[in-house]
């Protein structure tokens, strides 16, 4: 996992772009598991499955309510 958040370090994002930082979902402090609650964590070395993505829904819907507040 990357010491800083890389849209911290980048220039010119426009005012109506939101971020949500879902790390903890799958990581801590210290390892990335590659499985949560008996649900495979990666696709790829890059990717989540879709299965876990699904169970993300209840934060995902949080971090879009959140974002369309900012509108």
């Amino acid at each position: 996992m990357s010491e800083s958040i890389p849209w911290e370090n980048t220039d010119n994002i426009p005012g109506n772009v939101y971020f949500a930082n879902l790390s903890d979902q799958f990581c801590d402090d210290d390892t990335c598991y590659p499985v949560i609650g008996n649900v495979v964590v990666y696709k790829d070395q890059h990717h989540l499955t879709a299965l876990y993505a699904k169970s993300m829904t209840d934060v995902l819907e949080e971090h879009i309510k959140e974002a369309l507040d900012g509108i």
